[in-house]
């Protein structure tokens, strides 16, 4: 089976560097990005029960469920991947991903959670 590539093109490629981590997922933004985006999925899930839901049962117009909702299981998602970056990067431990999770499926939890995640943020940025 033959290769579409040449051994020069494929020592070419294999010669790439990978770009340094940085830019926005640098250690020292990780956190503060997911806090932003704790406080962005808090808002959609507020604005889903309590704008969307009664439009959608008292106002017959489901059309704010579809596009709250949609939003919302964006952030939601954005919200469990900088969560891992963030257990990753710092080494947090099974619990602290837990109460992440706890605390976005509870009206207001992350604004809650938020003063922890300060805290816990103020002491990363000291120690680096």
């Amino acid at each position: 089976m033959s290769s579409c590539y040449s051994n020069k093109q494929i020592l070419k490629f294999r010669s790439i560097k990978a770009p340094p981590v940085g830019g926005l997922w640098s250690m020292n933004k990780t956190y503060s990005w997911f806090r932003k985006t704790a406080f962005a999925e808090g808002v959609s899930f507020l604005v889903l029960l309590f704008i969307a839901m009664p439009l959608k049962y008292f106002a017959n117009s489901p059309q704010a469920v579809t596009i709250v909702g949609g939003l919302h299981g964006v952030l939601f998602v954005a919200l469990a991947v900088t969560a891992y970056l963030v257990k990753d990067k710092y080494n947090k431990p099974f619990s602290w991903g837990l109460k992440v999770f706890v605390a976005s499926i509870i009206p207001f939890g992350t604004f809650y959670m938020d003063k922890v995640w300060k805290q816990e943020e103020a002491a990363i940025t000291v120690a680096e």
